[in-house]
């Protein structure tokens, strides 16, 4: 039972900090994105092997030529 409590808990903490103002009709939303976070908190490790190190094999690319790609 004291763990239901903790979740509630840190479920209004985030909602206040991240959201600052909340809807009434997004409420399952709001629950759906903090079991997301939730379930996958732990997992943070795999950020850099999959986005990073390959960014890392590129070489270096001038200003200019990075502006150009984007237009």
């Amino acid at each position: 039972m004291e763990e239901i409590h903790k979740q509630i808990m840190l479920f209004k903490n985030w909602l206040r900090g991240i959201h600052h103002k909340c809807s009434k009709a997004l409420l399952k939303q709001y629950l759906d994105e903090y079991k997301f976070r939730f379930n996958h908190r732990n997992g943070r490790h795999w950020i850099f092997d999959t986005l990073i190190k390959p960014l890392m094999h590129y070489p270096p690319q001038p200003y200019a030529v990075l502006k150009i790609k984007c237009e």
